[in-house]
């Protein structure tokens, strides 16, 4: 039996150009899986049907034979443009997420989580003028404390400098023991911690054992 089940039929935009025709995933451990494909092929259109955030004729996605309902809190995708949130500073934004995904977070937590991505002197500063790479950072910092079961990250790391990228691998590494990891980067230095690539051609969805 499968740990975690993905269906989806007929994923598009406007109902009519089918990106996605057929997906079913079935994976029977955690970890993290590299998502990979040509431009177009629907790589993004894959989460943002597993958010909901499009309609698809059939989506069921199946945690131990629990249905997991759209929007879930159990599936995040935190990106980095921070709409609706760029005058919020560094702190106050994590404790909202915080509050948003009902997780208790210590101030410890925080501070050792933005110390280690060296974005703790920039606590109070408003997220509108954090750099690119440091939005990125914080973007992370954000999914980490939401703990959910299913995370996606839509290339999320393609401004982090090398320090930070080794200490988003070991997070990584950590999550992946006990959380379903979905990657779409075109950056390659994440791949190498990938249990299973998942390839996205011609509406349908391929994997390759690594």
């Amino acid at each position: 039996m499968s740990l975690l089940q993905i269906e989806i039929r007929n994923s598009s935009y406007d109902k009519k150009n089918i990106i996605l025709k057929k997906v079913d995933i079935k994976l029977n451990k955690h970890g993290l899986y590299f998502v990979s494909g040509r431009n177009g092929s629907g790589k993004s259109t894959l989460f943002k049907s597993l958010l909901g955030d499009i309609d698809v004729e059939v989506h069921k996605v199946d945690i131990d034979n629990t249905i997991i309902k759209k929007r879930s809190d159990k599936i995040v995708c935190i990106n980095d443009e921070f709409v609706g949130y760029e005058f919020l500073k560094v702190k106050e934004y994590l404790v909202y997420i915080s509050l948003l995904f009902n997780v208790k977070v210590t101030e410890l937590m925080i501070t050792n989580l933005l110390s280690e991505l060296e974005l703790i002197d920039y606590n109070y500063k408003l997220i509108k003028d954090l750099s690119q790479g440091n939005k990125q950072k914080l973007a992370f910092v954000a999914t980490i404390i939401t703990n959910s079961e299913i995370i996606l990250f839509d290339e999320a790391f393609e401004h982090i400098d090398k320090y930070a990228m080794e200490v988003v691998k070991r997070k990584l590494t950590d999550l992946s023991n006990n959380h379903f990891i979905f990657l779409i980067s075109h950056t390659r230095i994440l791949h190498e911690l990938s249990n299973e690539e998942l390839i996205v051609k011609d509406g349908e969805i391929h994997f390759e054992s690594h």
